[in-house]
This record gives structure tokens, sequence and C-alpha cells, in this order.
């Protein structure tokens, strides 16, 4: 489990950052400290970040990588790849 100061030092993304995902709901924690209220994150919820990035790199909004990681389909987010370059 990695603490959001550990995620900040590993992707190089501020801790507000990360908080403001945890915020809008883009990366929930794992597991929520009760007496301190430290978020915790799995290391599949680092490797859903790095994706996160990787769609902001690409040109997507928040609210557009919200909707592409609900998708389980991979030719819908292949479509919305496509669309994304072709509007670039």
């Amino acid at each position: 489990m990695y603490s959001i100061g550990e995620i900040s030092k590993l992707v190089k993304i501020s801790p507000d950052t990360l908080r403001y995902y945890d915020e809008i709901q883009l990366l929930n924690p794992d597991y929520i400290n009760p007496s301190n209220n430290y978020r915790f994150y799995t290391e599949e919820q680092v490797k859903e970040l790095l994706y996160i990035m990787e769609l902001k790199d690409c040109g997507f909004n928040l609210e557009e990588i919200k909707k592409i990681l609900k998708l389980s389909d991979g030719s819908k987010i292949e479509k919305l790849f496509e669309k994304k370059k072709a509007d670039l």
C-alpha cells in the first residue's frame, strides 16, 4: 500500500493533485485509516494513475478520462483515441 506522499514521489505529481483526483473520485483510496484519515492506494491503483497521466498527455481532460476508465471495451477506447487524434 502506498500513501499519497509516496505516490507523489514515485510518479512526480504533487500531493495536492492526487488529493484533487481523490476529491473528484478519479482515484479512490483502497483504505482510509480511521484514526488519522490517511489514504492508501494499492499497486494496481498506482498503475491506474500512470494510465491517467498518459491519457492527460494525449490531451484528454479529466471528465473524458473518467468516462474512459469506466469503459471495458477496447474498441470503444480505440475510437476515442482516434477521435482525439483527429481533433489535434
